[in-house]
């Protein structure tokens, strides 16, 4: 195997030697668990890229994975070939295909640029609705949900304005608006009935709020409807019920969107209010002209022509065309799975999701989606893992986690475009308003105050001389003054209260004591005249 491995070319060689390693090792690949003569044949589509996503990101990812596969024992890996997006719009004339494109409106390139916008707008609000900004997240998706209704005709996609309805209803039940939370729900459910909300995307509530709802939609009749020319298709909330005329029972009551096109017709689309049984009639204008009559050849395939890498682009895998598509792909490759990757990006860091579908079953599931820094430093490892994990899946598929809804990293990574109002946030003019040309009013009351202060001078009384005359000394400090940091000066204390001096005066009264003690002493004892003279010099 180490030969294969360093057989190898450009950069596939560090992933393959990586998983050559890991299961020699014995860590859990699961290169060995399945003998050689089992092996399961994958029909690997290439990997899409979303918005923001550089294509040296997409074919590195390519390159590695499909490396990573191909050293796999149990796998027999046989890639798609990559058909350039402009083939698809080939079949289609570029004079008369400008008002027939509704029938692929879905093609990221073909939409009504109002219907683009709405998709943006969409995401935007959806982005809102994820971060708790409830308000913010309604205006923007009622704006979203007036674009779709305007462009309904050309609206292939009718999923998008499902989802902006959801997201609305989530957004009136998080954000604690009871009363317009019903009819929003009830809206919803009326053009879905059979919307599963995930508390894990919508939250518990609003979820909870929606299953809920569901109770209370009723079957309110019957409605019949009548496209003209009998060859054109009707659409009923975005699903195909029949063609020339269709009949659907037990219509729950509320807004339904009727849709008829066709290969040569101009689409046409009405919004009606079911309340009981009815009929409609509905009329689509012919193109005209010969190249026209040709086109419902290439154009009756519409459906088909949307490649496994469209739905790799756009994650609708939950749909029944993706099935029917997925399963051809196999049984004219004799595959036995099917292998999608999209990868797109969010904030500093691109997300890789990896879909599995088993013809055999006709499910398909999704792989725990990995994170890529933005310098691809973990890009290796990161597919290693996600190798890991497919090889698991094809050993053991589970058939119990299908992918019943559009996955969540579409919807991580599809709002992309909502960071160019930073750049707007970086307001110069901030800098221009912080000239303090404010303080210029603070003069002004200084003005203001002198003149009204000389009106009461004519009293004779004048009670501010009072207040005015400071007392000096410790009567202007502070009551938090440090007294102790006062330094006040020191006065000389007068002589009669020095102590040297009381000292002085001391000694000589005790001198003087004890002298006058002496001398009568020796008066008593001596001669009783005692003569004498002393003289001082």
């Amino acid at each position: 195997m180490l030969v294969r491995l360093l057989k190898g070319r450009g950069a596939i060689v560090p992933a393959a030697l990586l998983t050559f390693v890991s299961s020699s090792l014995g860590l859990p690949v699961v290169a060995g668990a399945q003998s050689a003569g089992q092996k399961s044949t994958v029909r690997m589509v290439p990997i899409q890229r979303g918005p923001g996503v550089p294509e040296m990101v997409q074919a590195k990812s390519q390159e590695m994975l499909a490396a990573l596969l191909g050293i796999e024992p149990g796998i027999r890996l046989n890639l798609l070939a990559v058909e350039p997006e402009a083939a698809s719009e080939a079949p289609v004339e570029v004079a008369s295909p400008a008002p027939q494109a509704a029938p692929t409106s879905a093609e990221p390139t073909g939409p009504h640029p109002e219907l683009v916008k709405a998709d943006k707008t969409a995401a935007m609000g959806i982005e809102h609705a994820r971060a708790g900004r409830h308000e913010r997240a309604l205006t923007t998706l009622m704006t979203a949900k007036g674009l779709y209704e305007k462009r309904m005709a050309e609206l292939d996609d009718f999923e998008s304005y499902v989802d902006v309805l959801a997201w609305i209803a989530a957004s009136f039940v998080n954000g604690g608006f009871s009363e317009e939370s019903g009819p929003a729900i009830q809206q919803l459910l009326a053009v879905a009935p059979g919307f599963a909300a995930d508390g894990a995307v919508f939250g518990a509530r609003a979820a909870s709020a929606i299953e809920g709802g569901k109770a209370r939609i009723r079957p309110a009749g019957t409605l019949t409807i009548a496209a003209d020319p009998a060859t054109a298709d009707i659409y009923l909330n975005g699903r195909l019920i029949g063609r020339g005329t269709a009949e659907v029972t037990d219509l729950p009551r509320g807004q339904h969107f009727i849709r008829v096109a066709g290969a040569s017709l101009v689409p046409a689309a009405r919004k009606i209010n079911f309340q009981k049984t009815a009929s409609t009639k509905l009329a689509a204008k012919p193109r005209g002209g010969a190249a026209v009559a040709a086109a419902p050849v290439s154009t009756s395939a519409a459906p088909v022509a949307r490649t496994l890498d469209w739905y790799a682009r756009n994650g609708e895998f939950h749909r029944p065309e993706f099935l029917t598509l997925a399963r051809d792909e196999a049984r004219r490759n004799l595959a036995d799975f099917v292998l999608l990757g999209y990868v797109g990006r969010a904030d500093s860091t691109y997300h890789l999701g990896l879909f599995l579908f088993d013809a055999r079953v006709g499910r398909v599931v999704a792989m725990d989606p990995a994170m890529i820094d933005n310098e691809l430093a973990n890009l290796q490892v990161t597919l290693l893992e996600q190798e890991s994990k497919v090889a698991r899946a094809i050993a053991e598929f589970p058939a119990d986690r299908p992918v019943v809804a559009k996955p969540d990293i579409y919807a991580r990574t599809a709002a992309r475009p909502a960071p160019p109002p930073k750049p707007v946030a970086a307001p110069a003019p901030a800098p221009v308003a912080t000239p303090v040309a404010q303080p210029a009013p603070a003069p002004q009351p200084v003005v203001a105050q002198a003149a009204p202060a000389y009106v009461p001078y004519e009293q004779p009384v004048v009670l501010p001389l009072r207040e005015a005359a400071p007392s000096g000394g410790f009567d202007e400090l502070p009551d938090d003054f440090p007294m102790e940091m006062l330094d006040t000066p020191t006065r000389s204390k007068p002589i009669y209260k020095q102590w040297w001096l009381w000292t002085v005066v001391g000694v000589v009264v005790v001198g003087g004591a004890t002298a006058a003690g002496v001398l009568l002493s020796k008066d008593s004892d001596g001669p009783a005249n005692l003569k004498g003279q002393a003289k001082w010099r």
